[in-house]
C-alpha cells in the first residue's frame, strides 16, 4: 500500500529528475563529441603522461593525432607540467594524515586560423595517509595522479571543443 506522502516523494523526485534532464544537464566528466579532424600535439617527453592521457582521449573521440611536418586543424602544446603536494591536515603525533595533490598544466591552442589561446588547467585531490600501510598510500596517490591526467586531458578536450565550435561558427 502506498501511502500519500510516498508517492509525493516520488512524484517530486521523478519531476526533479525531468527538469534535470530537460534543462541540458551534463555530468562533469562527459565531454561532446568533437567535431575536428585532426590535432598535432606537441610537448616535452616528461609530459608524457598527461600527453598519452590527451591523445588516448582524442583516440577514443575517433580525432586524427598528427605528428611531424603533417598539417592539422588545431595544434596544442603541452608548454608545463606541475606537480605539488602537501600536507593538509595531521595526527595527534604530528604526523600528515592528508595530502593535497596538485597538477597545473600550461599549454597553448592554435587554430588554422592562427588565434592562439593559453590557458593554465588545474586539478586537484585530497588523499589520505596510513602510517600502518605506506604501500597502499603510495599507491593511492599514484591512482590519483592517474585520475588528475585524464582530468586534464578532459579538460584540454573541452577547450578543443569549445573553439572549434567558435571557429565554425564565425
Amino acid at each position: 500500500m502506498w501511502s500519500v506522502k510516498r508517492s509525493l516523494t516520488l512524484f517530486i523526485l521523478l519531476v526533479c529528475t525531468g527538469l534535470i534532464a530537460g534543462c541540458g544537464f551534463q555530468l562533469r566528466g562527459t565531454v561532446a563529441p568533437l567535431d575536428i579532424g585532426s590535432v598535432k600535439v606537441s610537448s616535452s617527453p616528461e609530459f608524457a603522461p598527461v600527453r598519452s592521457a590527451f591523445v588516448n582521449g582524442l583516440s577514443a573521440q575517433n580525432v586524427v593525432v598528427v605528428s611531424g611536418a603533417a598539417s592539422s586543424d588545431m595544434l596544442i602544446e603541452i608548454l608545463d607540467v606541475r606537480n605539488y603536494r602537501r600536507p593538509v591536515s595531521t595526527t595527534q603525533a604530528v604526523d600528515a594524515a592528508e595530502y593535497e595533490l596538485r597538477q597545473e598544466v600550461d599549454i597553448t591552442i592554435s587554430t588554422s586560423g592562427d588565434d592562439v589561446t593559453e590557458a593554465t588547467l588545474v586539478s586537484e585531490r585530497i588523499y589520505s595517509v596510513d602510517s600502518l600501510n605506506l604501500s597502499g598510500s603510495y599507491e593511492e596517490q599514484r591512482m590519483l595522479q592517474r585520475e588528475m591526467h585524464d582530468e586534464l586531458a578532459r579538460m584540454m578536450m573541452r577547450r578543443l571543443e569549445a573553439l572549434s565550435r567558435m571557429e565554425f561558427a564565425g
